[in-house]
């Protein structure tokens, strides 16, 4: 069943943020009543399973207008993998490395960490296991601990 105005009206004012006794008396019921009359209707009309289905669908209005989308989250992560990141000593890829990251969790391709990944100091670094393997690079494990000394 449809809202009617006053409805209608309540449910657009209590979305503004007025209060539910506001809300009533500014959607056009009377306002010609003890307050704890006036708040014991307005509660009830808050109530009502179709009031609160109009609420929800003003909330995901404007939650979809305000939320990035997908397409415009992935296209956001990158722009940043492919930025060079300077530093004092050069290039730092950690963002980069963490944009991939994320662009991989929201398209599943991996369900927890990624083969080959080691987490040092809350930060996980990820790295090609071919490479390692052909002695191209040191496994992270030897840099780490090379650091301790």
């Amino acid at each position: 069943s449809k809202l009617t105005q006053k409805q209608e009206n309540f449910c657009q004012n209590i979305f503004k943020g007025l209060s539910q006794r506001q809300s009533y008396i500014q959607a056009g019921y009377s306002p010609n009543m003890l307050p704890a009359t006036i708040d014991r209707n307005a509660f009830t009309i808050a109530n009502k399973n179709k009031v609160l289905a109009r609420l929800a669908e003003l909330r995901a209005e404007v939650k979809s207008k305000l939320i990035a989308s997908v397409i415009e989250r992935q296209e956001r992560l990158s722009v940043f993998i492919r930025e060079n990141n300077y530093s004092k000593f050069g290039i730092n890829r950690q963002s980069n490395i963490q944009a991939v990251d994320i662009l991989n969790k929201m398209d599943k391709i991996y369900d927890t960490a990624p083969a080959g990944s080691v987490t040092y100091q809350n930060v996980t670094q990820v790295f090609i296991q071919a490479a390692v393997n052909e002695g191209n690079i040191k496994p992270f494990k030897e840099i780490v601990e090379g650091e301790k000394e």
